[in-house]
């Protein structure tokens, strides 16, 4: 009340991650795996950034894209 309203401008700037690397909206992590893991399945936990521990998992037969 009896204020002139005005914008917010904030200013970011994006620190590098050693592990994960963007690219406009998507965040993406590499992770390496053998030809037996890409043919026969596998899975590993993935520690986001946030400290959740995500399970990362395919099925044998499963296509697996590089």
């Amino acid at each position: 009340p009896d204020m002139v309203t005005g914008d917010i401008v904030f200013v970011l700037q994006v620190k590098e991650h050693p592990r994960f690397k963007r690219k406009g909206d998507d965040l993406f992590v590499e992770h390496t795996l053998s030809l037996t893991e890409a043919l026969c399945g596998f899975q590993f936990v993935l520690t986001h950034l946030d400290n959740r521990q995500l399970l990362i998992k395919s099925q044998p037969g499963e296509v697996i894209k590089p």
